[in-house]
């Protein structure tokens, strides 16, 4: 049986209540790296208390959850509640997922057996080094030639296929209802449309999803339908990830990406294949943390800093003392400084070897030698922060990154 699972970072102790540092460090890496872990009311002091002794599921959106926590009740695994919440965020929140990106996944077995899912877009096999060199920057994070090979979808099968109990039309049964049926746009969503407003009007596609007539962009609370995206869950629900990858929804997109000049192709899809290795394991503060090996930097990170703010206290956690007010908040941002220092020696390991990067950033004894560079009376420039022997530094004063 699965007991627990997470886009993200687990911790192994399942009834741990942690302290609010390691509550706000969570909040801080989670655009690195979604995180999952138990919190008490006392610690956050909010009112969205949930207790429940068989299992839980949390989305940013309550309908996703409700979904995942439905999958549960019905004799669902926590891969199957992951795939579920997955794919309805790809509805009614799709900057959060969708079928055109990636992913990474922890699941921890109940025997205490661990293994982390990359499910990261790939380059096509068309790319070069050079591909940019004639194109605006903005072409690298939008537009035709910045569309990657998608791998959410074959991540989320893999999983479920190891993992999952329910009948995978049942888990897409949901995302499909609210793309078909409607739902009504939240807040965060409107936010998300209002950020790329010139993209969405400059698309006949998602001019017919997101606006009125066409013009304007749809309200909170008014009712968005998708049903062309639902046609697409429809397939997969029946035929699994292969239409994707290999099939009639697949070849729709390449068409389409080619027709905006991108450069992704059937071969490219068929060829994408999920990374399942062991995931990062470190102690820190007495507890075992679980988190995503590279490319992904958030599970290095967050132990990394942990690790520093544990050498103010005796190596049992970190003491209330020494992170409380305006010199607790000052450490903590000294501490993140040095982790943004080293975290551009990361990379894909499929392309550079940063295992000696890794091990440091692991190792207590590193975040000993960076703790004792932290003065708690004066701050630095860029340069200072990481480690010579780690982080390289550019004549400017940047960091030199690797390929991710």
């Amino acid at each position: 049986m699965i007991d627990r699972l997470m886009m993200g970072l687990a911790i192994s102790n399942s009834m741990i209540t942690p302290p609010p540092l390691l509550v706000l460090l969570l909040l801080l890496f989670a655009p690195l790296l979604p995180v999952s872990i138990s919190v008490s009311a006392s610690a956050i002091n909010r009112p969205e208390v949930i207790t429940s002794t068989h299992g839980a599921v949390a989305a940013d959106d309550a309908r996703c959850s409700a979904a995942g926590r439905d999958a549960l009740r019905d004799g669902g695994s926590a891969v199957d509640a992951a795939v579920t919440v997955a794919l309805c965020l790809g509805v009614v929140s799709p900057a959060s997922s969708g079928l055109g990106g990636g992913a990474f996944m922890l699941v921890r077995l109940s025997s205490g057996d661990a293994w982390a899912f990359d499910m990261r877009e790939t380059a096509p096999l068309s790319s070069s080094q050079d591909m940019y060199a004639n194109n605006n920057s903005e072409s690298k994070s939008s537009g035709p030639l910045s569309i990657a090979v998608p791998g959410e979808l074959a991540g989320l099968y893999k999983a479920w296929k190891r993992y999952g109990k329910l009948p995978w039309a049942k888990l897409v049964a949901p995302a499909i209802n609210l793309a078909q049926n409607g739902f009504q746009v939240s807040r965060y969503l409107r936010v998300q449309m209002e950020s790329a407003i010139n993209g969405v009007l400059s698309d006949e596609g998602l001019r017919q999803v997101f606006t009125i007539n066409g013009t304007d962009l749809l309200k909170v609370g008014d009712i968005c339908y998708n049903k062309r995206l639902a046609k697409t869950l429809q397939k997969i629900a029946k035929q699994g990830a292969s239409v994707f990858y290999n099939g009639s929804v697949g070849a729709g997109l390449v068409a389409d990406v080619k027709k905006r000049g991108g450069i992704l192709s059937m071969e490219d899809l068929r060829r994408y294949k999920v990374k399942v290795t062991r995931p990062l394991s470190a102690d820190a503060m007495g507890l075992k943390f679980l988190g995503m090996p590279p490319p992904s930097a958030g599970g290095a990170g967050l132990i990394l800093v942990l690790n520093i703010l544990s050498q103010y206290g005796n190596g049992n956690g970190i003491p209330a003392a020494a992170v409380a007010g305006p010199l607790g908040v000052h450490r903590l941002i000294e501490s993140l400084k040095h982790f943004f220092a080293i975290r551009p020696n990361l990379g894909d390991p499929d392309f550079i070897d940063d295992s000696k990067v890794l091990s440091d950033m692991l190792s207590p004894t590193f975040a000993a030698k960076l703790k004792n560079t932290i003065l708690d009376n004066t701050t630095f420039g860029p340069a200072y922060y990481g480690d010579k022997d780690t982080t390289t530094w550019t004549a400017n004063r940047d960091t030199t990154t690797c390929p991710t």
